[in-house]
């Protein structure tokens, strides 16, 4: 990156030049207070309160797959979730009705990613 001016000082280093990027970026953006964020003004949806997840409508999901599709992002390959949709379906169904605040602190914002691959 080529050298940056700032108050008639030519800078070189890269601390400095960090530091006037974040100096010139900070002020073209404008602080809001937070604590007074307006209502949004839409309809009102009711809370979900129960969802009827069975098997067979996990199993019917997993046997529609298609199978040439790319895995998701836990890499589990649609042809063995489809090829043994019978057997995975009642375990799925069970995961899934599940209450989400009955799972353990550390579960729940973790995130699956995918595994880098070397090109």
């Amino acid at each position: 990156m080529a050298p940056l001016l700032d108050n008639g000082v030519l800078h070189t280093d890269s601390f400095s030049k960090a530091c006037i990027l974040n100096k010139q970026f900070v002020s073209v953006f404008t602080r809001e207070e937070v604590t007074d964020i307006p209502k949004f003004h839409g309809p009102n949806y009711p809370d979900i309160t129960d969802l009827g997840i069975s098997t067979e409508g996990v199993e019917k999901l997993l046997s529609n797959l298609n199978v040439s599709k790319a895995s998701g992002p836990v890499l589990i390959p649609c042809r063995l979730l489809k090829g043994h949709a019978v057997e995975i379906a009642p375990i799925l169904a069970e995961i899934f009705r599940f209450p989400v605040n009955s799972y353990p602190n550390q579960v729940v914002p973790c995130q699956l990613l995918p595994k880098p691959t070397r090109t």
